[in-house]
């Protein structure tokens, strides 16, 4: 696919750059389609402007392109349903809908393990149960993939499924910005941190292991990726702690935590606001397994940062954005 057109939605997001840096750097033409410019003047390269729910921004993005690397997505732990069914569902079949349209040969969905929901068996491989039914990321995250698949016709129209884990690195908000902006406040709690899990993929680990799957053409079937580490939450974000020299920070029961977030929700409700702190976000720190990895494994996935090197460069991004 060398010389080809590499197309990514949700190009100015962390993910979105990622894969854009990459395909750069290996001499591909990008195009990318986002709302917004980039936000972190990252690599530069042609950009759509537009909605991935809007056919015709999806058209735009797809024309002459082999590849579509489909990151847009609404990544909240919580918000309105019709935000997330417009942009997670809609839009994914927007551009299965454009990619076939413009002949496009591999269309790479990036979906998440949270189609597992919050509570599933330690290891659970990737047809094991799904759940989180109640929750709206996890609920269009499923439905989207199943689009997805359902889209693939091999050799024609290949899919190719990659559900990553909790995604570390520079530029990722949920799992390195954010809980150090949260320090720093002292707005940050943890949460039974020794028995919860974060089932951690740096993002370049991740990138790998795409690249692996679409090497190997193991299109029309879903893939789980982790650093495969068995991490508790306090290991993984006692990091950011350690970096901003805080002490003290509290870890709550999850039954006072889950009652307090609630209390806060029905408050910030009344008032028209959304918290960072809040029932969802609390659920989400809350697991207590890990994600099986064997299929990915099974065709030569090794993580290559382990957590050490990769929390390394993680800080030092963020002594670069006025942290520490």
């Amino acid at each position: 696919m060398s010389g080809s057109i590499v197309a990514i939605t949700g190009a100015s997001g962390f993910l979105g750059r990622a894969i854009a840096a990459r395909a750069l750097a290996a001499g591909r033409r990008v195009r990318g389609l986002d709302l917004a410019p980039d936000r972190e003047g990252g690599p530069s390269f042609e950009i759509v402007r537009g909605d991935v729910s809007d056919p015709a921004a999806c058209a735009a993005l797809c024309a002459g392109a082999e590849i579509v690397y489909h990151t847009a997505a609404v990544v909240r732990e919580s918000g309105p349903m019709a935000l997330f069914e417009r942009v997670n569902v809609g839009g994914t079949g927007a551009m299965l809908v454009a990619a076939r349209r413009a002949g496009v040969r591999h269309f790479v969905m990036i979906s998440s393990v949270m189609v597992h929901g919050f509570d599933y068996p330690d290891g659970v491989p990737e047809d094991g149960p799904v759940g989180g039914l109640d929750n709206p990321y996890c609920a269009t995250k499923i439905r989207s993939e199943a689009l997805a698949l359902a889209a693939h016709e091999p050799g024609v129209f290949d899919v190719y499924v990659v559900r990553p884990g909790d995604v570390y690195g520079p530029g990722s908000i949920p799992w390195t910005e954010r809980p150090t902006r949260m320090m720093a406040a002292r707005s940050w709690v943890y949460v039974d941190s020794k028995v919860r899990h974060v089932n951690h993929v740096y993002v370049d680990n991740l990138l790998d292991a795409i690249d692996l799957v679409l090497d190997a053409r193991k299109s029309g079937l879903p893939f789980t990726v982790t650093d495969d580490r068995r991490t508790t939450a306090r290991e993984f974000f006692s990091h950011y702690q350690r970096f901003l020299g805080i002490r003290g920070l509290p870890d709550l029961p999850a039954p006072l935590a889950l009652g307090a977030a609630s209390t806060l929700d029905r408050v910030a409700s009344a008032l028209g606001r959304e918290l960072e702190m809040n029932r969802e976000a609390v659920r989400y720190v809350l697991r207590r397994g890990q994600y099986g990895i064997e299929r990915i494994k099974a065709i030569g996935y090794v993580p290559r940062i382990g957590l050490d090197e990769g929390m390394a460069r993680s800080l030092a991004w963020l002594r670069a954005k006025g942290y520490g």
